[in-house]
């Protein structure tokens, strides 16, 4: 697939996808496309707004020439006594390149997530920078989560930094809303709705309707 226009564009086909240079490119994929391809031109920059709740994930990203940019965000959902895979790979290889690759895995009672997130920076690159979070949110005891976030540089002339943060919401957390008569269910998806709207702030300047549209459809599935 090639894309030579500037746009918002919602995934509906899995393979190699190629940006052409000097654009500015919303990807939406809300259906968890099975196995992606990313290979970002020259001075082109791409806003990725993910979901996902299939068994199986993989996206791969190529920042290999100048000054291309992916701003990534995504949402991993394992629901009950799901078990999901999910591989993201940022290869940032070129002058002044630049990603910033955010992941939020939420499990619910039982379900099961495995993520290898890496941001790779080869030798001899300048200027470039990769940084890559991590959020693992889980809605009960028994979820797992396992990932860590890995930063492969091989170059000194750059910028790279990683973080993970691991929470539970429980009823310590619930407890200024519960304090103030809302129900535990109804607090609980305030809390889910507040971390998915900061996760997608970016989308709601590009498009409001398909920003509200996306939280609709991840709460339901969290419901």
């Amino acid at each position: 697939m090639q894309i030579t226009g500037s746009w918002i564009y919602t995934l509906s086909e899995w393979g190699e996808i190629q940006l052409s240079p000097n654009l500015a490119v919303t990807l939406i994929d809300d259906g968890g496309m099975e196995d992606i391809h990313l290979i970002v031109a020259e001075n082109t920059q791409v806003e990725y707004i993910g979901y996902m709740s299939e068994k199986w994930h993989s996206i791969e990203v190529d920042l290999v020439w100048a000054k291309s940019k992916i701003h990534f965000r995504s949402v991993l959902l394992a629901r009950w006594e799901e078990d999901i895979t999910s591989q993201i790979r940022v290869h940032v290889a070129a002058y002044k390149s630049q990603a910033d690759v955010k992941i939020l895995s939420i499990s619910t009672e039982g379900g099961s997530i495995g993520l290898d997130g890496i941001i790779s920076i080869p030798q001899g690159i300048h200027g470039a920078k990769g940084r890559l979070t991590e959020k693992n949110l889980f809605l009960w005891d028994s979820g797992k989560i396992q990932g860590i976030p890995q930063l492969l540089v091989a170059s000194s002339d750059v910028e790279a930094n990683h973080a993970c943060n691991i929470e539970r919401i429980s009823d310590e957390k619930l407890f200024y809303l519960r304090s103030r008569g809302v129900g535990r269910e109804n607090a609980l998806a305030m809390m889910i709705e507040a971390e998915l709207r900061d996760m997608y702030r970016c989308y709601l300047m590009i498009d409001s309707v398909g920003y509200e549209q996306l939280l609709e459809k991840i709460l339901k599935k969290i419901q």
